[in-house]
Order: structure tokens, then sequence, then C-alpha cells
């Protein structure tokens, strides 16, 4: 793909934010908001090529008090791409900055640790036997730009599908290389630091520092590996 120049003159009206799914980690249901959820503003978009207006506000502004209630944020390609998009329709609507999230972009995770023929989330589904993004009728997207509300609404049941059990899926696969995440602080006991579950088991294997050694368990869940206790061993300067 190739990043295409659009002179400014050329633009009939700025992209705007049509759906956004989520789920909260635990949770079974995935939510969803549309701008046909807020139908007093969705009647007053206008489609006239003369005279083009899309409002978005609703959308934007329940993402954003998500976001904001976060503290840990999962997403594909969100860093390079969504994020982004967020930010500029939030600045646009004269919202503030979520502030800092712990961001774990699943694209970025697989890009960093794996070889994967394809980093895109349609083929790591595929690649590690997870249930997939859903197929799109052809034109689907031209007819929700359009804001058709029957396209919106399959677009709506993409986005879901794409949080679960696409997304999450993925998630949960490469959980155990995820290097920036530790549910420690959010426990009053010692878990894993990227499931947060008990099931914990030490291992021989050590993590030495140049003045300090640690014990580390593997999470039977998650498989991923933990540094846990005081130091084993500390060296002293003479």
């Amino acid at each position: 793909m190739f990043e295409i120049n659009v002179n400014k003159d050329d633009i009939l009206h700025d992209w705007f934010l049509l759906s956004f799914a989520y789920k909260w980690r635990g949770d079974e249901e995935v939510h969803a908001v549309s701008m046909l959820d807020d139908m007093e503003r969705f009647k007053k978009n206008r489609f006239d090529v003369r005279d083009l207006f899309f409002d978005d506000f609703h959308v934007v502004n329940e993402a954003h008090k998500v976001m904001m209630e976060a503290d840990v944020i999962v997403f594909q390609n969100g860093v390079r791409f969504d994020l982004k998009k967020f930010n500029t329709r939030a600045r646009f609507h004269g919202l503030a900055p979520i502030g800092k999230k712990i961001l774990i972009d699943t694209y970025l995770l697989a890009k960093k640790h794996f070889a994967i023929s394809s980093n895109s989330l349609a083929y790591m589904c595929k690649f590690f036997c997870v249930e997939g993004k859903l197929e799109n009728d052809k034109g689907l997207f031209k007819q929700a730009m359009l804001c058709v509300p029957d396209a919106i609404k399959k677009l709506v049941a993409y986005n879901k599908r794409d949080i679960w059990p696409s997304l999450e899926g993925i998630f949960n696969k490469l959980l155990c290389y995820v290097d920036n995440l530790n549910m420690n602080l959010f426990s009053l006991e010692t878990v894993c630091k990227n499931c947060g579950s008990l099931d914990l088991e030490e291992i021989e294997q050590r993590v030495y520092t140049k003045t300090t050694v640690k014990a580390q368990c593997r999470c039977n869940q998650c498989q991923s590996l933990t540094t846990v206790g005081k130091s084993l061993k500390t060296a002293k300067a003479k």
C-alpha cells in the first residue's frame, strides 16, 4: 500500500468515526457505540455534496469516557493508526487528552517477537487458530460512510467480532511476551505480572543483574515469567 496525497482543495469532508467497540478484560459482553445511538444528531447529518456534514461527537465522546477509565488499552495496530485517529477527533470536539496509559499493541508485539508471514489481525487469527474476522459485503464501508443505517449496523457487528474473539484471542496467545504490564500493581498478593493469576510455579531459572539474583515463577495460565520476592543474593561494594 502507498500513502496517497490528496490536495486540500479536493477534500469534500474530513473523515469521521462511525462506530467504536470495546470489551473489559474478564467480562463476557462486547460493547459497541455508533452514530445510530444518538438519532437526534444522526438526523442532522447532511448528504448534499455541496454541504456535507457528519456529526460523530457521540461516538468520540463515548470512546473518550471508556479510554479515560481504562488503565491498560489493548489494540491491533493502534499505536500507528487507531490512537492517532481517535486523538484527532477528540481534539476536534474539544475533549481533553486521555493521559498516559499502558498500551499493548498486538501488531507491534507480533512484529517484535515473531516472524509470522503477516501481522494482520486476520492472518494471525488464521495462524493461531483463533476464530477470525467477519467477511464484509462488497461496498459495505462505502455504504456505511454514506450513513446508510443497515450498513452501519453491519459495521458494528464487524467491529464487535474484531474485539472478541479475534483481538482478545490473539492477545491471549501473545500475552506471555508482553513486557510493559505488571498486574501486581493492582493486587495485594503476588500474581502473574501479565494475567493476574495466582497459579504460579517457581522454576530453577533466575534473573541476574549486576548486584542481585531473584527467583522466577512461571504462570500456569498464560506461561508468562514473573520475577518474585526479595533478592536471593546481594553483592556489596567494598
